[in-house]
């Protein structure tokens, strides 16, 4: 009969040193956080950005440098009342002229909610409408993920303080370097200690780990060097 004594932690109990090699661990791993973690909010980000050039005319495809997204994107045509404009030339209220055109496909009409309750077996009601007339930012317009809200980020900043003197080129230049500047930040935090930290806490914290971050998957061979 063999006796062994050792102490055995939860992530949260351990050093910070032993949680960063428990980090790294878990970072390798392709499933929880790799490419396949990132597959689902890129094809949900690029479903945004696919209807949002879909509203405003434009062709883009994403290319990569050192490792990092970027949009390489044209208007397919620029019509004002009739006439072929260049982006870099529409500025001041003609921008302002262009943006209102699309200003209702970039909102969301208005949602109410209201009545609520529940009934005596328990279950949830509630009544809820779109106004017909009504619209406000910030519901999603174009696939009801948040990134719309994202990519629409530097055009609502531009009504609420415009700028008279940037070009219709330049304000979306903003637009897609914005968006993907998000998309990376978003990447960046997904592999990092402090999210992946939070994931282990949340939805594997009854693993049990050695003190210096090894994970004890109940198997006696790993006792074995600290036996007592």
């Amino acid at each position: 009969m063999k006796n062994y004594k050792v102490k055995l932690f939860h992530f949260d109990e351990l050093s910070e040193d032993a949680k960063a090699k428990v980090c790294d661990k878990e970072r390798e791993s392709e499933y929880n956080f790799g490419y396949l973690s990132q597959e689902t909010d890129a094809e949900e980000r690029i479903a945004t950005l696919d209807k949002f050039c879909e509203v405003f005319g434009i062709k883009y495809d994403i290319d990569y440098d050192h490792n990092r997204r970027f949009i390489k994107w044209h208007f397919i045509d620029v019509d004002m009342n009739g006439y072929d404009w260049c982006d870099e030339d529409i500025e001041g209220k003609y921008l302002l002229r262009f943006l209102n055109r699309y200003y209702f496909d970039i909102l969301s009409k208005k949602y109410y909610s209201c009545n609520q309750h529940y009934d005596e077996n328990g279950k949830f009601h509630y009544a809820h409408k779109h106004s017909r007339f009504q619209y406000e930012r910030g519901n999603c317009p174009f696939t009801g993920m948040c990134y719309d809200c994202d990519i629409l980020d530097k055009i609502f900043e531009w009504y609420d303080k415009p700028n008279w003197n940037i070009s219709l080129h330049d304000l979306f230049e903003d637009v897609f370097s914005h968006y993907m500047d998000l998309w990376e930040s978003e990447d960046d935090y997904r592999m990092s200690d402090e999210h992946i930290g939070d994931i282990i806490s949340a939805n594997w914290g009854d693993k049990l780990y050695f003190e210096d971050g090894r994970e004890f998957n109940g198997n006696e061979d790993d006792l074995e060097p600290i036996a007592a």
